[in-house]
């Protein structure tokens, strides 16, 4: 159980079957890698907030929860290596299905039949 968990981590297609993660680990990016972020405005993120290693994730993902016409893409590259949590399965999703219940539990302390955003 704990080896298919390790091994599927960072598999995007396995978490296709079970998106419901159940575990996270403890990773590392590395120095001068670069991040993108997606906004409908040209400000900075007001308060920590989602980012993709992938350019045209960013936009899919600002698309998919903005219905605006303007996209305006932020890049940023680490200076330093980051200390980072990866939650397995689909646990980064905003749903209300239970792929975002660890998440939530992590951060709040409780799991209330919501997304954080409500």
């Amino acid at each position: 159980f704990i080896f298919n968990a390790v091994h599927h981590l960072a598999r995007p297609w396995s978490t296709t079957f079970t998106p419901n993660g159940f575990s996270c680990a403890r990773a590392t990016i590395p120095a001068h890698t670069n991040l993108y972020h997606a906004r409908n405005d040209t400000s900075v993120p007001p308060s920590p907030e989602w980012l993709s290693f992938d350019h045209e994730m960013a936009v899919a993902i600002m698309e998919s929860v903005y219905d605006s016409a303007d996209t305006f893409l932020h890049s940023y590259r680490t200076t330093r290596e980051l200390n980072v949590l990866l939650f397995d399965g689909s646990s980064a999703l905003m749903t209300t299905t239970g792929t975002v219940d660890f998440q939530l539990m992590f951060l709040d302390g409780v799991v209330a039949n919501k997304t954080r955003e409500e």
